[in-house]
């Protein structure tokens, strides 16, 4: 998700003053990490900094220069000199107190916008020979037109002496090449009185209306907004009423399936932490994990890493652990399941253990055909409908829970095919330890993939309301891609009794995944602050390793304004995506005495040696 700063040309004039009021009650209002708004005025509101100087005051920054019209110009220049020096932000929307923004479709128009050279706003043009210009209603420049604007003071305001901002840069922009791109229309379910040529407008020319259009049109922006929320109920109580913990920009490939923004949801009922998805977003996740996760799993060059299904070191350390937990109530000729089985590892490590009744599925037929040519029945499903009429004894489901939008559904189809008395094993990821397990700031979270966050209680609480009892609970922590990254399981053995228990609340895990995040924002700032200096030397660098740590630090830090002049990495699917615009291509694309800062952080003493063997010899940050 961009971020975007919002300036609202305003003045220190009753009527000015009343529209500002209103602007703060209504979409002035709106609460996300990538929208801000600035209010700027001239001399007034009792500060007159010295001519030339800008001084904030909370949301208002004081210009040094008489309130005319006439100054409208230089007040936006001096604006745009102390953003630039002072604020993170990939676009302005510079827009006034008489006008209206609906932010998060502003974000959304953005997302896949070019970050340089964009110049957007409603068409306007003084005369057939005069360049076209953005009405000041609302016109959003990229950084780089807001730093050239404010690098080049003289030369714009020399355009046209006494004309306001937006004629001027409009004509500033076409002398360099740089043209003016319309604003969207309407979507079809936008409140009125918005028009439907814009997305930003007038509502009128009378200033006494102002109050009262903003008032009525956020009003109609909330229900409209709420209907794109597509709130997701709790899969443990059903409860809808929720509190929201953190939405997050977690970045994404180009072009990629998976949703960019995390919204982590706490149920207010009984204390269940998940993600929030909409419809759309829940559908692409399939094509996600068909087209991108498996391939690109199944590509990966890490030989050790506990990568879905395969027989590496990592993940045979967490099948022993599996295994473990079910040899007590597993008997020799029992008929097993694994949901979810990927490649088919841990199927493979049952059948060198003497067990021969063995079946499994998975959702993506990429995995499958290396699990079938270990001579088990393999049938491609997905967890909320088993594709199998028979029974069986045992049913297996390990890493999988997580990813599932209702994983009522599992249990349903879990009582379906299991024998009275059979058992259910679940293995996942415990929140309960994600604050032990930091290796990254907000790394459970950038795996967007793992929807639902489990611990012991809730997920007890779940399996008790279908009729399965617990039998066994087993805590583990397994590397994941190397050691420097543990993931804390939960394993559960459940049996099913048909007994079935009511939902019992348990508030103890929104406290470890609060203090969780507390930690991951204290972990940001060292982060932050090597970006910062790579962003001040101007150091052309390379980029291996696109990772969810890159695209995160991307997307939230001055990561994009550092000098990057190439992008790399060794799995063949990332090859054929973008990240910023930017192509990536394989490490060998590397010149022999570059600079390099390696961005997949677990891997960076590996590929750091790797570099050395192909006798890099440039600098590694």
């Amino acid at each position: 998700m961009p971020k975007v700063l919002g300036l609202v040309l305003s003045a220190d004039i009753a009527q000015y003053n009343a529209m500002v009021l209103e602007i703060r009650r209504a979409w002035g209002s709106y609460k996300h990490p990538d929208f801000n708004v600035l209010y700027y005025y001239g001399y007034g509101l009792g500060f007159k900094p010295a001519e030339g100087t800008v001084q904030r005051h909370g949301d208002r920054l004081i210009c040094g220069c008489t309130e005319r019209v006439d100054n409208i110009m230089l007040k936006t220049i001096m604006t745009f000199d102390y953003i630039r020096r002072n604020f993170d932000f990939d676009y302005i929307i510079r827009t006034c107190c008489g006008a209206y923004v609906a932010p998060w479709r502003l974000l959304q128009y953005l997302e896949d916008k070019p970050r340089e050279k964009f110049y957007a706003g409603k068409w306007c043009k003084l005369s057939e020979n005069d360049a076209a210009w953005a009405h000041g209603i609302g016109y959003v420049l990229s950084r780089d037109l807001v730093e050239l604007i404010a690098d080049n003071a003289d030369e714009v305001t020399a355009l046209g002496p006494g004309r306001i901002d937006d004629v001027l840069v409009g004509r500033f922009l076409a002398a360099k090449g740089i043209f003016l791109t319309d604003l969207p229309t309407r979507p079809p379910d936008y409140p009125e009185p918005i028009p439907a040529n814009c997305f930003l407008q007038h509502f009128s020319k009378d200033f006494n209306e102002m109050p009262a259009l903003h008032a009525r049109t956020w009003k109609g922006d909330v229900e409209a907004r709420k209907r794109e929320d597509d709130n997701m109920n709790c899969c443990i109580c059903d409860a809808q009423e929720q509190d929201q913990l953190l939405s997050l920009d977690c970045g994404a490939l180009e072009p990629s399936s998976i949703y960019k923004t995390v919204k982590i949801r706490s149920c207010k009922n009984c204390g269940h932490v998940f993600n929030q998805l909409t419809e759309d977003e829940k559908k692409k996740m399939v094509d996600y994990y068909r087209e991108e996760s498996s391939v690109g799993n199944l590509t990966s060059p890490n030989p050790d890493g506990d990568i879905p299904g395969s027989s590496n070191k990592s993940s045979l350390k967490r099948y022993s652990v599996l295994l473990d937990a079910i040899k007590p109530f597993l008997k020799p000729d029992d008929a097993v399941l694994d949901i979810g089985c990927a490649s088919g590892g841990f199927l493979s490590l049952l059948k060198s253990q003497g067990f021969n009744n063995l079946f499994g599925m998975d959702m993506c037929d990429s995995y499958m055909a290396k699990a079938e040519k270990m001579g088990i029945t393999v049938k491609q499903g997905f967890a909320e409908n088993i594709p199998f009429d028979r029974k069986f004894d045992f049913l297996v489901a390990d890493q999988v829970v997580e990813h599932l939008f209702d994983p009522n559904k599992i249990f349903e189809e879990a009582k379906r095919v299991l024998n009275k008395g059979g058992y259910f094993c679940i293995g996942l990821p415990d929140a309960d330890y994600y604050a032990q397990h930091c290796f990254f700031e907000f790394h459970w979270f950038l795996l967007r993939e793992h929807v639902q966050h489990f611990n012991e209680p809730h997920l007890r609480s779940l399996a008790g309301r279908h009729g399965f009892t617990c039998e066994n609970v087993v805590r583990s922590a397994g590397a994941m891609l190397n050691e420097k990254i543990r993931i804390p399981v939960l394993t559960m053995v459940f049996k099913y009794t048909g007994n079935c228990s009511d939902v019992e609340t348990d508030f103890s895990l929104r406290r470890s995944i609060e203090g969780y995040l507390e930690k991951s924002r204290a972990m940001t700032k060292a982060n932050t602050d090597f970006i910062n200096e790579l962003r001040q030397a101007k150091t052309p660098i390379y980029v291996w390793g696109m990772s969810r740590e890159f695209l995160y630090l991307y997307e939230n830090t001055c990561l994009r304004q550092c000098n990057i002049v190439g992008l790399l990495d060794e799995i063949p699917v990332k090859q054929t995506q973008r990240a910023g615009g930017m192509k990536i291509e394989p490490v060998g694309a590397l010149p022999e005495s570059a600079n390099v800062w390696i961005a997949s952080f677990a891997h960076k003493e590996v590929m750091s040696d790797k570099l050395r063997k192909l006798g890099f010899k440039g600098k590694i940050l």
